[in-house]
């Protein structure tokens, strides 16, 4: 995640001063600050586990300890120091204290892209220090961050709907275009068959006139035959002789 990578620089971690704690413990806590401030952040991490086995349930030097181990990018065990403290010390005794440990827990997170973890983390260390800016400028950069992946989301959800339904509608326009292809293909070879039927059923011009002169003879020769036979009634000839013998 890119936009993530080019943030870095604006999560920042708290090292704490431990107030009421062991001389000894104190002092290698204090150089651990020191050795802190320099970059030298393994030194640093050595300096804090060695104050801690002095007072191993003080969450101010889990927070150091912590810080060191982010600096170094281990970024989940940084979380799970702060995470193993606070089920040790579930009691919220100092709110600045702790708002910063749900802080650095927020920044551990946000570093292994758990944004929406690292955004109740965030929340909480406002709930319990208001006054906290980083705290609220880290959660409303969060927010904007997994709001415009969310409209990214639904912008690419709604291309690929609409790529779906793009290639569905050429499927259909296509499986149309065959359809019409191939009724078109049918009324062709309909209109191709018709002709034939019609000509082998069908009677020449020749053909008709051949027809309409045998019905003309067969006519002719019906009225002739009628003809005949109506003089045949009559007695034959009309002519009688007019001499007196």
């Amino acid at each position: 995640m890119s936009n993530i990578l080019k943030l870095k620089n604006l999560l920042l971690l708290f090292i704490f001063l431990p107030a009421l704690t062991p001389a000894q413990s104190w002092l290698d806590n204090r150089s651990g600050i020191a050795e802190y401030n320099k970059g030298e952040y393994e030194d640093a991490q050595k300096k804090f586990q060695k104050a801690r086995k002095k007072v191993p349930d003080d969450p101010s030097i889990t927070l150091n300890i912590s810080s060191t181990l982010y600096k170094q990018e281990i970024y989940n065990e940084a979380g799970n120091e702060i995470i193993k403290s606070l089920r040790k010390n579930p009691e919220i005794t100092d709110s600045s204290l702790y708002s910063s440990l749900y802080y650095n827990l927020g920044n551990s997170f946000f570093k292994q892209e758990s944004l929406g973890q690292a955004i109740e983390f965030y929340k909480s260390a406002v709930r319990l220090n208001s006054n906290d800016l980083d705290a609220k400028y880290n959660l409303e950069l969060l927010l904007r961050i997994t709001q415009q992946q969310q409209q990214n989301q639904q912008q690419n959800q709604q291309q690929e709907q609409q790529k779906e339904g793009n290639q569905q509608q050429q499927q259909n326009q296509h499986q149309d275009q065959q359809n019409q292809d191939q009724s078109e293909q049918q009324q062709q070879q309909n209109q191709q068959q018709e002709p034939q039927q019609q000509q082998e059923g069908a009677m020449s011009k020749e053909d008709a006139e051949r027809l309409m002169d045998a019905f003309r003879r067969q006519e002719q020769e019906m009225i002739y035959g009628q003809s005949q036979q109506q003089k045949r009634k009559t007695g034959g000839s009309k002519y009688r002789n007019q001499r007196d013998w």
